[in-house]
């Protein structure tokens, strides 16, 4: 009877020993975060640059397109603009056709989640100064706050909406 009573226990034992090991199951075994993010608890967070449950999704591919203007600086005028990658930056972008053609080179900005940031520059190098930010509206939105300077003074752009 003894021998019985140790059997039970040890086949008790190992019952439990058994299901504590299956209930510590790596929680990122099945989990692959891509663009060098990194797994805790399941869930992987991601690189700057990158979103997404996998990190799959480049950031600043919200920005990324055509985009209808409408804005009343100095005067209601609409237009469009179109924003691209920045090759050298996974934090960059380029926008063309800014501020309705008044310059003729690219305005450079930076991505960090949902703003976007145009530090202060001379796309022309001719005294005509840009800066200034904006926020993406899912799903195809960006409102700007922004100035123009040059000669003349400062030209403040406030709630300036694009739309994609």
């Amino acid at each position: 009877m003894t021998k019985i009573i140790h059997k039970v226990r040890f086949l008790l034992t190992l019952t439990s020993l058994l299901l504590i090991v299956n209930s510590c199951k790596n929680s990122c075994e099945d989990v692959e975060c891509k663009n060098g993010g990194t797994c805790f608890d399941g869930t992987c967070n991601c690189p700057t640059g990158y979103s997404g449950s996998d990190c799959g999704t480049e950031t600043r591919a919200n920005f990324i397109g055509t985009y209808n203007v409408s804005e009343s600086c100095p005067n209601l005028t609409t237009y469009t603009v179109n924003i691209a990658i920045d090759t050298s930056n996974i934090l960059k972008v380029d926008i063309s056709n800014f501020y309705n053609e008044y310059f003729s080179n690219l305005v450079h900005a930076t991505i960090n989640g949902a703003l976007i940031t145009i530090p202060s520059q001379a796309p022309d190098n001719n005294g005509k100064f840009v800066s200034g930010n904006g926020n993406f509206v899912p799903p195809d939105q960006i409102v700007w706050n922004y100035t123009v300077t040059d000669a003349s003074g400062s030209h403040s752009c406030s709630n300036s909406t694009w739309i994609k």
